[in-house]
């Protein structure tokens, strides 16, 4: 029960958060928008991974004591995982990009929101397509023939289609991870060192060997002795 009531004071900060962002926003532009997003998603997956899935249905002992190892403790794991700490950091990271970069140069935020929703279509399709399915069914296992079976080959090929599917929910998580790394990128762009940023000088070219030191000396040596011959 108490899983299930800690994230009770996490909603009434992230009440607080919207009301402060209303207020800014009366006065002037709220620039973080991009992190609050981010920030707001945390919290949402908090709440359902960490409190609907975790303390308001699995922490009871009956049900913990069968439904402990399946696929709805993987359910549990990532859906309050990702919300507690995935999005929250990331929303961190944007928040610190988005104030180095001030007023200095363009703060692009169309990548980092549809990263965010490839982020959390990717979750949903896990919890659709494969823990949910498979965690259930494993579940029912428990009940019926024990732990052992449940986690046993025989069980998982009888779900194996459902294993499959989850690679769907890979795929656009996948592309959110590249998404993001690749918006990173552009945005510590500007901050790199100038050494970095100078792609690497081509190499001066060989001089020809009139236009050489060597030669110009050796032209300018034998040049008396022309000159003599040109003279008798």
């Amino acid at each position: 029960m108490f899983s299930f009531i800690e994230v009770l004071p996490l909603v009434l900060l992230i009440l607080e958060s919207i009301e402060q962002r209303r207020l800014i926003k009366a006065h002037q532009e709220f620039k973080y928008g991009l992190a609050y997003t981010y920030v707001i998603g945390a919290a949402f997956w908090n709440f359902v991974g960490a409190g609907v899935f975790g303390g308001g249905t699995l922490n009871a002992p009956l049900v913990n004591y069968y439904e402990h190892g399946t696929f709805l403790t993987l359910n549990h794991a990532h859906t309050a995982l990702f919300g507690a700490f995935g999005l929250l950091g990331i929303g961190l990271i944007y928040f610190c990009l988005r104030y180095v970069a001030g007023d200095r140069y363009a703060f692009k935020e169309g990548p980092g929101y549809t990263a965010f929703w490839l982020y959390n279509g990717g979750l949903v399709l896990w919890v659709a397509l494969n823990f949910f399915p498979i965690g259930w069914a494993q579940l029912n296992a428990v009940f019926e023939h024990g732990l052992a079976y449940a986690r046993s080959p025989t069980f998982y090929n009888t779900v194996s289609i459902w294993q499959w599917l989850r690679i769907f929910g890979d795929v656009v998580f996948a592309f959110g991870a590249l998404l993001m790394a690749f918006d990173f990128i552009m945005k510590l762009w500007p901050l790199f060192p100038e050494h970095i940023k100078r792609p690497i000088a081509a190499p001066v070219p060989s001089e020809t060997a009139s236009s050489a030191p060597g030669a110009a000396a050796r032209t300018a040596v034998r040049r008396p002795a022309a000159q003599q011959h040109a003279d008798v």
